[in-house]
């Protein structure tokens, strides 16, 4: 009994030495930059309701790494549309572009528009013609220093 007793004490310490540890290291098991994007994104679709003039068709929440880029599918109809990227407050450059799957130029297809700023909240617009199927690529091109992944938010909304 008393071993077994002294087995959950060591454990016990071991995770009170170690748990703050794995949560200061700048990775996942660190909540704030996902915290922070939530927080964010909570104000964004307030200020999406309040201002009436877009309807949202998407939204995510995705973690991105240096070099790995997040895609995803976007199959929409005729209209004006933005896409809002919202970086966490590790990445400080965040970039997006909008291909049309239906191109042979690179495997998503051709490019049909890209922001162009520097910064963690890039704005593409785009109209589309008839029913497209369009790839959306979210990329981290910069990070705080000392960390090489971080949250971002992204919106799709129609004009």
């Amino acid at each position: 009994m008393k071993k077994t007793k002294l087995l959950y004490w060591g454990i016990a310490v071991l995770m009170l030495i170690a748990m703050p540890t794995f949560a200061t290291d700048g990775g996942v098991t660190d909540p704030s930059d996902l915290n922070y994007i939530n927080g964010v994104k909570s104000d964004y679709m307030e200020r999406i309701t309040n201002e009436g003039n877009f309807t949202m068709i998407f939204d995510d929440i995705q973690l991105v790494q240096a070099g790995s880029p997040y895609t995803f599918p976007l199959s929409i109809g005729d209209g004006d549309y933005e896409i809002w990227g919202i970086g966490g407050s590790r990445i400080s450059d965040l970039n997006v572009k909008v291909y049309d799957k239906h191109g042979d130029l690179t495997e998503y297809g051709d490019l049909v528009a890209e922001d162009s700023q520097a910064g963690n909240n890039p704005v593409v617009r785009f109209s589309a013609k008839g029913c497209t199927a369009y790839s959306v690529q979210v990329e981290g091109n910069g990070f705080e220093p000392g960390f090489s992944e971080g949250y971002f938010l992204v919106i799709v909304l129609k004009d």
